[in-house]
Order: C-alpha cells, then sequence, then structure tokens
C-alpha cells in the first residue's frame, strides 16, 4: 500500500513538472525586425541570443509608450542606438 502511494506521489510530482514546463512558460521573442523609433522614444533594450528558445538574434527596444520593438543586432544605426541608450542610463 505504501509502495502504491509513493508511486502515485512521484507520478503525480512528474506530471506537474512537465506541465510547468512545456505548458505554461511565456517565451517572448522577436521574430522579425521593424523599423525603430527615434532615441527619444526609447526607455530601455535586451539583447536576444539565438539560443534555440528564439530563432533570431536580435535588440529588443522598449518604448516610452511600453511597446516592443525588435532591431538587428548586426545594423549600425542599432548598434549606435544601443551605445546611446547605454551611455543614456
Amino acid at each position: 500500500m505504501k509502495q502504491a502511494l509513493l508511486i502515485v506521489m512521484c507520478i503525480n510530482a512528474f506530471m506537474w513538472t512537465v506541465f510547468a514546463v512545456t505548458g505554461h512558460v511565456k517565451i517572448d521573442c522577436c521574430t522579425k525586425y521593424v523599423k525603430i523609433p527615434p532615441i527619444g522614444r526609447l526607455k530601455n533594450y535586451k539583447i536576444q541570443k539565438d539560443d534555440g528558445r528564439c530563432v533570431i538574434e536580435a535588440v529588443k527596444f522598449h518604448t516610452v509608450r511600453n511597446k516592443t520593438r525588435c532591431g538587428d543586432p548586426h545594423n549600425k544605426q542599432i548598434k549606435r542606438l544601443v551605445e546611446q541608450l547605454r551611455v543614456k542610463v
């Protein structure tokens, strides 16, 4: 009886782990590059890596209106904006 209860508890714990990992983890990835607003409308940025969860490398800019815009990290203008935001902070 104790072994059956232990087996049921282990299966239950395993199912909850699988459910939590596969079903409800929100991954917010850029999928394409878009036009980036001027520096005055940008609050900050985050670097997105091509690490298996996201399919492209990108710089995710967050605007003062709480929008996210994605830029190509290899683009000269994007690099300049990142440097300006780094100095701004």
